[in-house]
């Protein structure tokens, strides 16, 4: 017993040795990880030792036993052997997680990461009362360190005093896992990081806002070089600086959801000029961009009612919970906003909207209304005082967005920003966005509001569905990676080619708004860029009672019922690649919800400025990929479905058709429960969309039989024309006996019918009296062209047509300019010889800088029209080798010097124009633009490879001044030559 007890005692002795080896070794792997500088994997380290030490100790004093049982020798090797098993299997559990801790921290993804290499500066100087001043903000594509340029700011302040230069961040919640990092280079010591932390809880009664605290880091830059500066352990630092604060301020703190609104950098004054280029900002940890500030509630703890504040408070917070989902239903469903004109809300519920746009915050009364009828709300928010004084009240839970406003220029950033900030802090629900809509800055305007509403002037001008689908694409690559868009739609021309149209008309232009087929492909081509939702304009109430106006209506109440057929596709759908079709001019949009896919057809030959019908020639097949076989297919128009022939092809379903009418869709899908709520859905609304189409296709009628009318028998073919409008009375006959008869499919038929057979009277009309192009160009004494190249057919025109019903004023046009005297020459340097004597006549080159583009405007003497020298613009990409693809704007223009007119003098500016090459990154070419017409009226060359003569028709409604811009829209080179301005004398 006596030899047990001392073999025990020895393998006792050897455990103890050998656990105090593998402390050792453990020691000296963390000596070493100290050395590294790894400072959260030294914390994390002993934890797993001992964890793994306390798993093999049960395990350890076990050998030991059986090795104090053991016989003598034999028995303290297998005891050794043994241990050195349990060294190796501790080293086993440590490493992995030693090497885990060194790659999480060269490995993690930063929340936010900003290489301030943008088109404008972000950086924000926060001067007030430093006595410092800004020199300079720019952007330094020369020295820089990460992508392709740094921000540049230059200060000038006294020894002895700090600037503040801000950088503006989404809400970061000050969390362990919160690190900020700065790559800068300055040429002063001192520079020094901070955060600018939030704290949402505490009230500064002598601001009416959340206390604000300047939490500083503690490494001090040396200036002189690149180098990085970070911040870290942001909740102690946090803590530390509450603690002196409540000293200072004689407060309670509350620290609970602190964030960070913006990283300050430090920076220190002296003799001469403190340059600071920043580089790269990263954020680690979470940045959320719609962070919901709670309501602030006065500290009560000198009070006996503090132990009422969690029941008060879970009361408010279930109150919220109904308002979020009460939110959340009214914003699944499509949003058709109209803007509102003072029209009944009852009118615009029956119309089929589902909101309502306001330029201004509703009334109480009108809040309630809205609620009644079940409509939600688009308007401003309350002013930047009104959300200081008072925040957003429960009682615009209505609204469903915020309206922004339009962003036109840089300058509108700053407030924008701000102005957004304080909404999505005292917006009692997180789900509501704000919606900005850009001119310029289509990128910023992203990263401010949460949906960017995108649109341009597109009905009564040159432009074609094809170049406003690649418009809208653009904008859509212009924005925030997956930033929602909005889209405008017009549904009558903008005032000013209103204004125009009267003025150039004889005896008062009839309103012409918007088709119901231009809506149709003005709505087919927001779905190209994915919309989320619909902004109808409307300068004009709907409620008016004439006849254009009841057209309009009816035309956007046709729309909703349409919107709102595909509205679960548009919704919940996912948009797949594009169908095929067996026409070039005919393709389709393809959105699948679940087993059903829905196709939209486009019609790319749709022209803006006329109210022709598109049609197919011929059948038409589709081609449609990933649709299972099982499927069926039908053409479903707002009257009812149509099965349809389709076969299984190498590609995908083909489905075949004879005729298409342009407002349908066609429906691929193997569930039944999906097609009986289509034909729920239609047989609902067929009765209401058959009236309307046939009322459209009336007005239709007798708007061509009053154009008849007007022309006589002289202008047109009278036995041809009067034969199709009998063909087309014919047609509208039988859709008024199939509605009868309640055969709502055939009368929709029948009414599309109608529209084929105006749509081919028109074109005989056109064709016999002239196309929109065909204003006889102007014989003048003295000539405006020696070589004579104003033949028919090569003159670029510009004036406010919309089809064959704009004929007679079209021709009462050109019979005025044909008659009548002309002044000279009203604008000087138009000849473009001499730059001194453009300047001096007031010529203006104006330029906007645009990342990677660079300039040039010039007196070419490269064989100009008329002279020895012509005006030459040039934009061409700084990277030949990654060229800019997008031109947001014109990048270059030149101005002329404003003429003064008077109020109904007729005006004409002519000119020529040659573009060797069509224009890259841009569907607006080159542009010519007055200032009475304005950019939505521009006359836009495409393509001009020889000289092509321009003129532009305008009529002065005012005393005012009038100057021509020429303006360069894309990447290419353009030619002027020979502008000149007359006034024509009217008789």
């Amino acid at each position: 017993m006596q030899r047990l007890r001392r073999l025990i005692c020895a393998a006792d002795k050897q455990s103890a040795s050998l656990g105090q080896l593998g402390r050792e070794n453990c020691s000296l792997a963390k000596s070493r990880r100290n050395r590294r500088g790894r400072q959260k994997r030294q914390a994390d380290t002993p934890g797993i030792r001992s964890d793994a030490l306390g798993i093999i100790a049960p395990l350890s004093i076990f050998l030991a036993l059986l090795a104090s049982l053991a016989i003598k020798k034999l028995t303290l090797q297998l005891a050794w052997r043994l241990w050195r098993v349990r060294s190796l299997l501790m080293i086993f559990l440590l490493v992995p997680h030693m090497a885990a801790g060194q790659s999480s921290g060269t490995t993690a993804t930063p929340a936010l990461l900003d290489n301030m290499d943008g088109q404008t500066p972000v950086l924000l100087p926060l001067l007030s009362g430093s006595g410092f001043r800004v020199g300079q903000r720019s952007i330094d594509r020369k020295s820089f360190r990460h992508g392709r340029g740094a921000e540049r700011i230059l200060l000038q302040g006294p020894a002895g005093r700090t600037a503040q230069v801000a950088y503006p961040l989404p809400p970061a919640p000050v969390i362990q896992e919160l690190s900020i990092r700065v790559d800068l280079a300055t040429n002063r010591a001192g520079i020094r990081l901070a955060a600018k932390v939030v704290l949402p809880r505490s009230l500064n009664r002598s601001t009416g806002r959340p206390y604000e605290l300047l939490v500083r880091g503690g490494k001090i830059g040396s200036g002189g070089g690149w180098e990085t500066l970070t911040l870290e352990n942001l909740p102690q630092q946090l803590a530390n600086h509450a603690r002196v604060a409540r000293v200072q301020h004689h407060a309670a703190l509350d620290e609970r959801g602190a964030y960070v609104s913006q990283i300050v950098i430090l920076t220190s004054g002296g003799a001469g000029v403190t340059e600071l280029i920043v580089d790269r900002v990263q954020v680690f940890g979470v940045v959320q961009k719609q962070l919901r500030v709670p309501t602030l509630v006065p500290t009560l703890a000198s009070t006996s009612k503090q132990a009422t504040i969690p029941s008060l408070a879970s009361r408010a917070d279930r109150a919220a919970d109904s308002r979020r989902s009460f939110f959340r239903q009214k914003f699944s469903r499509l949003p058709r906003i109209v803007q509102w004109q003072g029209e009944p809300f009852e009118l615009l519920k029956q119309l089929g909207f589902n909101t309502v746009g306001m330029s201004r915050m509703p009334t109480a009364e009108e809040l309630q209304q809205i609620e009644r009828l079940g409509l939600s709300l688009f308007c401003p928010p309350p002013a930047i005082p009104v959300l200081n004084d008072e925040g957003i009240s429960a009682d615009l839970d209505t609204v469903l967005a915020w309206n922004l406003g339009e962003q036109i220029s840089s300058d509108d950033l700053d407030h924008l920003e701000r102005w957004e900030q304080l909404v999505a802090r005292h917006d009692p629900i997180d789900a509501r966005p704000t919606v900005l809509a850009p001119q310029l800055h289509t990128l910023e305007a992203s990263r401010i509001s949460d949906v960017v509403l995108v649109g341009r002037a597109v009905v009564g001008t040159e432009l074609t569905i094809r170049e406003h689908t690649a418009w809208l694409a653009q904008r859509q690559r212009l924005a925030r990676p997956g930033t929602p868009l909005w889209t405008k739609i017009e549904t009558e021309p903008n005032p000013r080619q209103r204004l125009q149209r009267t003025a150039l008309s004889a005896h008062g232009a009839a309103k012409h708004d918007t088709t119901y087929a231009q809506l149709t492909a003005l709505i087919s081509a927001s779905l190209n860029i994915k919309t989320r939702g619909f902004y109808f304009q409307s300068q004009n109430s709907l409620s008016a009672q004439d006849k254009a106006t009841e057209r309009r209506a009816l035309t956007l109440e046709l729309t909703n019922l349409r919107l709102q057929l595909a509205e679960p596709w548009l919704v919940a759908g996912k948009e797949l690649a594009s169908a095929r079709s067996t026409q070039s001019e005919l393709s389709a949009l393809v959105m699948q919800a679940e087993r059903s896919h829905l196709l939209v057809p486009i019609w790319w030959s749709l022209d803006m400025h006329t109210s022709l019908h598109p049609r197919q020639t011929g059948p038409v097949s589709f081609i449609v990929p990933s649709v299972a076989e099982s499927s069926e297919a039908f053409l479903v128009t707002l009257a009812g479905m149509q099965r349809l022939r389709h076969e299984r092809v190498t590609g995908g379903i083909r489905v075949s058709l004879e005729a298409l009418p342009f407002d349908s869709f066609l429906l691929l899908t193997d569930d039944q429960q999906a097609i009986s709520q289509v034909t729920r859905y239609l047989r609902r609304i067929a009765p209401r969309a058959t009236k309307i189409r046939r009322e459209l296709a009336n007005f239709r009628l007798q708007e061509v039989a009053g154009l008849l009318a007007q022309l006589g028998t002289t202008a047109t073919s009278p036995n041809q024309t009067q034969a199709m409008l009998l063909r087309a009375r014919s047609e509208l006959a039988a859709c008024d006996r199939y509605l009868s008869a309640r055969d709502y499919s055939l009368a929709y038929l029948r009414a599309d019918a109608v529209d084929l057979a105006l749509d081919e009277l028109e074109g005989k009309i056109q064709a016999d009296v002239g196309g929109p192009r065909s204003l006889a160009p102007m014989t003048l004494a003295n000539g405006i062209l020696a070589n004579g190249t104003w033949a028919n057919g090569s003159l670029a025109n510009a004036t406010t047509h919309y089809g064959p019903l704009a004929l007679p004023d079209r021709l009462q046009l050109q019979r005025t300019l044909a008659r009548a005297p002309v002044s000279a020459n009203l604008l000087s340097g138009g000849g473009f010889e001499n730059l001194s004597a453009m300047l001096d006549h007031g010529w203006r080159h104006q330029q906007l800088p645009i990342e990677g583009i660079t300039t040039a405007v010039r007196l070419s003497p490269d064989t100009p029209h008329s002279g020895s020298y012509c005006l030459e613009l040039e934009a061409r990409p700084l990277d030949q080798a990654a060229p800019v693809t997008i031109v947001p704007t014109a990048p270059v223009w030149i101005s002329s010097a404003p003429l003064q007119v008077r109020a109904g003098d007729l005006l004409e500016i002519t000119g020529v124009a040659r573009l060797p090459q069509p224009l890259l990154g841009s569907v607006d070419g080159l542009q010519i633009i007055d200032s009475i017409g304005g950019p939505d009226m521009a006359l836009r060359i495409h393509e001009a490879p020889s000289w092509q003569p321009f003129r532009l028709i305008r009529s002065a409604t005012s005393d005012t001044q009038v100057s021509v811009t020429i303006a360069l829209s894309g990447l290419g080179k353009a030619q002027i030559d020979d502008v000149a301005v007359r006034v024509v004398k009217r008789r």
